[in-house]
């Protein structure tokens, strides 16, 4: 176990080095995992930091990123940090660093780490965008999108059924490797080009080959716990090559006496499983869990069910699905958008895993427009039903950010070339946030605004325009189906 000033360095894309510092350690609650608030500092260089170096004592501001002159924390749990990244020494916090701990101790809004987003680079990643110059973060995610490869394959005789994936392409090789079923062991090494990445990607990936395991598309890794399955073990739709959410299983209870009118429900799938409660008539909260395997999850719900029984719950079959309001457990950011707390409207129409994503700058709700959008709906909702979706994306940039909100009302080439050139920032946050208000109404409510919906896929048409006037292609195939399904949705307010 680190603790608070321990200094740890991060070999970065394009051959740079940068460091972080833990704020806060400690230990996730049930639990004897190893949990940390983290902070990136200043450094940035092509040479490895030295424990005097000044910018070591520095907590970065976001200068360069999304939200000016914010000083940025980070949750951390699950894999050991010396695993992967090298322990330069302590350094006592400094004053912004005892603020910041104090700050996000019981903040809803840090930003969490976990080993599946460490196998796709995204901490290094995360460091390297808060301290680079925009020339060099538009560089290296180009050269990310344009390379980024995942590979699964196989092994399978009498004796044994192992599998071999790997992730590799920008600068971070990930190599997972293991039984059928299982997440497997995890290795990582980081190189200064994606070039150099994909050429011991190409070495290691023979060396499998050749000890007989064989290239595999069907196959399906948990978003969650990262166990990787075949063929029928796959938990996905083949018809709709998205996630499938036949399989989830809901049961509903309620306790009325002279005193309160309470609802419980339970919704499970695979080892996840989600508590929503409350009085009945209201949204509730809800509480994730993962229990890692799905016959302990099933264990566990026969529990929670066992014990509202006892207590006098009755099993309530009228609990109406479909008006009822879902929200992310807000418990743990690290989790975000979740199946198991979205609308049945929203699981069925868009069954995609990158509607899910929130480390993806192409998903609805992967980048830090589209998180922050959702997680300031849900919060409101819960105090104001009748909230006002339409009218939001203009509130949220002009009000809210102080910027121009520009309607997708005309979408011309012309149009766009101009606006760019005027203010591309203005242009690029109206569109993601417009498109990211509609999906956050559906996902919540199960419904779209007519006017936001059309608002919405105008809004994603100009953005494959002007990506492509950007040369930025990495969002396209997302956008385009993004445009598809939600056109395609019937349930209109």
């Amino acid at each position: 176990m680190y603790k608070s000033g321990d200094v740890f360095i991060a070999k970065l894309p394009r051959g740079f080095y940068g460091a972080f510092r833990i704020v806060k350690a400690g230990v996730l609650e049930g639990t004897k995992e190893e949990a940390y608030i983290i902070a990136i500092t200043s450094y940035f260089d092509v040479e490895k930091p030295k424990l005097s170096d000044p910018r070591l004592r520095e907590t970065a501001k976001m200068e360069n990123y999304e939200h000016i002159g914010l000083y940025q924390g980070y949750k951390w749990s699950g894999p050991a940090i010396d695993k992967y990244f090298e322990h330069l020494g302590n350094l006592p916090p400094t004053e912004n660093e005892m603020k910041l701990r104090l700050a996000l101790a019981n903040s809803r809004s840090l930003e969490g780490f976990h080993i599946f987003d460490i196998v796709q680079g995204g901490f290094t990643s995360k460091i390297f965008h808060v301290n680079a110059s925009p020339e060099e973060r538009k560089a290296y995610d180009k050269e990310c999108k344009a390379n980024e490869k995942c590979e699964v394959y196989r092994y399978l005789d009498d004796k044994s059924d192992m599998f071999f994936a790997i992730d590799y392409g920008s600068h971070v090789l990930a190599i997972h490797l293991g039984e059928t079923g299982t997440s497997g062991e995890l290795s990582l090494e980081s190189f200064p080009s994606g070039e150099e990445c994909s050429k011991e990607a190409a070495k290691v990936i023979a060396s499998f080959v050749e000890r007989g395991y064989g290239r595999t598309l069907d196959f399906n890794i948990n978003r969650n716990s990262g166990k990787i399955t075949f063929g029928k073990e796959n938990i996905e739709d083949e018809e709709s090559n998205g996630i499938s959410e036949a399989l989830a299983k809901q049961e509903t209870y309620r306790f009325i006496d002279d005193k309160s009118d309470k609802f419980w429900r339970i919704e499970w799938l695979e080892s996840e499983l989600v508590v929503n409660h409350g009085k009945t008539g209201t949204i509730g909260k809800y509480q994730y869990k993962d229990l890692w395997e799905a016959s302990e999850c099933e264990k566990e719900v026969k529990k929670l069910i066992s014990s509202k029984t006892k207590k006098g719950y009755k099993p309530y079959p009228e609990f109406d699905l479909n008006n009822h309001i879902y929200i992310d457990d807000r418990g743990d950011e690290s989790i975000g958008p979740h199946l198991l707390t979205s609308h049945p409207n929203y699981r069925k129409h868009f069954r995609d895993e990158f509607y899910y994503d929130s480390g993806d700058d192409a998903a609805p709700f992967g980048n830090d427009e589209g998180a922050d959008v959702l997680y300031f709906l849900e919060d409101n909702i819960r105090r104001k039903k009748d909230f006002n979706f339409l009218t939001f994306p203009e509130h949220k940039i002009e009000v809210e950010w102080g910027m121009t909100y520009y309607p997708p009302t005309n979408i011309s080439k012309e149009d766009c070339q101009r606006l760019l050139q005027e203010d591309e920032d203005g242009l690029t946050q109206s569109d993601m946030v417009t498109y990211a208000v509609a999906f956050a109404q559906i996902k919540i409510t199960g419904r779209v605004d007519a006017q936001l919906k059309e608002m919405a896929i105008n809004a994603m048409k100009r953005k494959l325009i002007t990506d492509e006037m950007l040369g930025y292609d990495y969002a396209s195939e997302n956008l385009t189906k993004m445009i598809k399904d939600l056109a395609n949705f019937p349930f209109i307010c």
